[in-house]
């Protein structure tokens, strides 16, 4: 189980992690479980684009997302992009 103060991980890792887990409706077990695995399919993820996108205004490539497997992944492109503005 994840503790969001003794991880290692940043605030953008977790923001991400409470959108994905609103969008599965449950918590996500890791930052590196793989996504498909639970449950989020090309449909969740359209909707966990447009949550990041709100959240962070920013604008994410949906034909890049193909290569989201993890939480990690998300973050790692938000946070590129989010440097980049």
């Amino acid at each position: 189980m994840k503790n969001p103060h003794q991880d290692g991980f940043d605030a953008t890792t977790h923001q991400v992690d409470e959108v994905v887990a609103l969008v599965a409706g449950r918590p996500i077990p890791s930052f590196e479980a793989d996504l498909q695995s639970i449950g989020i399919d090309s449909i969740a993820m359209l909707d966990i684009l447009a949550l990041l996108e709100e959240r962070f205004d920013i604008l994410l490539n949906e034909t890049s997302a193909k290569d989201f497997r993890t939480i990690q992944d998300i973050s790692r492109i938000v946070k590129e992009l989010v440097r980049a503005r």
